[in-house]
């Protein structure tokens, strides 16, 4: 991972969505972008602590999208750093206290994220896998847990989700990208400075 830079529109809030592998929007949050680093196609967002999270409980035979949703609002008692690779199908956050401590990791299998900046929202398509992954304070390894969901019904998805599957659990246990502490700092560092 690079140095953090200046992104264009600077704390500009983005709205992330989240839908499920039939495409029905699930969870919806604000956050705001911290840095955008095109050679890398990545986006970085920041999330507030106790921001809200919309999530969408599916009625039968009814799209949320349609109106067919209950729509509830919780609150996030996390700050986030989300980092989406516009050409990697996954996406990871790094969930932090509200003294800025490292509480765990969330990773989800996605479809490569679609940044829509006129909207201002980035779509996720979730491909039935996420991970949870928490430090373990006394040795500093990491430890994880994968999350099954609703998997995929098209074989291609299925196999693309297994492979992104492969490829962040390669990315924990050598501890790169936002899984190494020396490259997230900056960032952590650059919000605490911003927000």
């Amino acid at each position: 991972m690079t140095e953090p830079r200046e992104p264009l529109g600077l704390a500009l809030e983005i709205e992330v969505r989240v839908r499920d592998a039939r495409r029905r929007l699930r969870w919806a949050w604000p956050a705001r972008l911290l840095a955008r680093e095109p050679e890398d196609e990545r986006l970085v967002l920041y999330g507030d602590w106790e921001r809200p999270l919309r999530r969408f409980k599916l009625e039968p035979g009814r799209e949320p999208a349609e109106g067919g949703g209950v729509e509830t609002v919780g609150i996030m008692s996390n700050r986030s750093l989300e980092f989406y690779e516009l050409r990697k199908p996954y996406a990871v956050a790094a969930l932090l206290a509200r003294d800025w401590a490292l509480q765990e990791y969330y990773a989800r299998v996605t479809l490569p994220p679609q940044y829509d900046e006129a909207e201002g929202t980035l779509t996720l398509v979730s491909l039935g896998f996420d991970v949870q992954v928490r430090p373990v304070h006394d040795d500093g390894d990491l430890d994880y847990e994968i999350l099954e969901h609703e998997p995929p019904e098209d074989p291609d998805e299925q196999g693309l989700a297994r492979e992104a599957l492969l490829e962040l659990i390669e990315l924990i246990e050598r501890r790169e990208g936002p899984f190494d502490p020396r490259a997230l700092a900056p960032y952590v560092e650059k919000a605490r400075k911003l927000f």
